[in-house]
């Protein structure tokens, strides 16, 4: 789960109750953000936690005006099998606004 996930999530949560993600990170991924997450009172059920694995990681050098950036390094470690699996209470969320 990247910071676009994380990200969205957090600043969602200000907005509506219910949120709901679906990711996949590795054993590496900090325990605190997830539990932030948590406290926010977004639904993490539907993020996978691999046994031994690594998340995702991305590297780069952004430019003077932010728009343009190199990639130093990617690392798609256990997103690069990652099936994404919603949980029930996922599939039966009504949209309705």
């Amino acid at each position: 789960m990247g910071g676009a996930a994380l990200y969205a999530g957090l600043a969602a949560s200000y907005f509506t109750p219910k949120i709901q993600l679906v990711s996949v990170i590795g054993e590496d991924y900090d325990e605190k953000t997830l539990q932030l997450l948590r406290d926010r009172g977004v639904d993490i059920d539907g993020i996978e936690v691999v046994k031994g694995g690594k998340s995702f990681f991305w590297a780069g050098k952004y430019h003077t005006n932010m728009n343009s950036r190199d990639t130093l390094t990617t690392e798609l470690n256990v997103l690069a099998d990652f099936n994404p699996i919603l949980p029930e209470n996922t599939k039966m969320l009504n949209l309705s606004f």
